[in-house]
């Protein structure tokens, strides 16, 4: 039985979450990072971003990232 079967989804179709996270708040993007894991998330990338459309730094640290993720779409009941 593949993982998509087991959890009642359809394999060949994903549903995709775009998260814009704070890195300066290392807490808040684990906390990020771990409650989208459990809810059955995957990171597929993360880039730096900042609002106005480039690499912000502070320190040479980037203090933003967009971290897209995909799970597999679960079937309607």
């Amino acid at each position: 039985m593949t993982y998509a079967q087991h959890q009642g989804t359809n394999a060949d179709t994903w549903e995709y979450d775009v998260q814009l996270v704070e890195y300066t708040d290392v807490p808040a993007f684990k906390q990020t990072m771990n409650t989208m894991g459990s809810d059955g998330w995957e990171l597929v990338t993360a880039a730096p971003v900042s609002r106005g459309g480039t690499f912000r730094y502070v320190g040479g640290l980037t203090t933003h990232f967009e971290m897209i993720f995909k799970r597999p779409r679960r079937r309607a009941p």
